[in-house]
């Protein structure tokens, strides 16, 4: 049986519980719609920059890479915001196994540039694929510190 003082306890842990999951949704969408919001400009000012064909090349790399960027780090990122102990030598870990991530999805990306030409039957799709495709690695170097710096 429960007395008050613990059913009181359950209630705040509840209602605490939800506040923190609607804070949570409320500021990850939010990330979600801003970083929206701010590509936008940055297509629009990168379109006008460059001539069709060459927004077409880059276009196309960034189908490759978007789908590579599923596997971008395992959820390092999330885990180490909420991981408490021993933090710095979890951090280096996660640096570190992010970065080999990021190195295999960037040779994918590298190695499968032929195909992804291929596919959309443009052979000068190959560089720009293998450009673009070393965002993995220059992501990675500051994806972990980003995280400790929000934490």
């Amino acid at each position: 049986m429960l007395n008050s003082d613990q059913v009181d306890l359950t209630a705040v842990l509840e209602r605490r519980l939800s506040e923190t999951f609607i804070g949570g949704v409320f500021w990850s969408s939010m990330s979600n719609y801003l970083g929206f919001i701010i590509r936008w400009p940055v297509v629009l000012i990168v379109s006008g920059l460059l001539t069709p064909n060459d927004f077409g090349l880059y276009a196309a790399a960034l189908v490759m890479t978007a789908w590579l960027a599923l596997f971008r780090d395992f959820g390092f990122n999330t885990a180490l915001m909420y991981y408490q102990d021993d933090v710095q030598r979890t951090a280096t870990v996660a640096f570190w196994v992010v970065l080999v991530i990021a190195i295999v999805l960037t040779s994918i990306g590298v190695l499968s540039a032929p195909l992804i030409a291929m596919f959309f039957d443009n052979p000068d799709v190959t560089p720009v694929a293998r450009v673009v495709s070393f965002s993995f690695v220059i992501s990675a170097l500051s994806s972990i510190h980003s995280t400790l710096n929000l934490k």
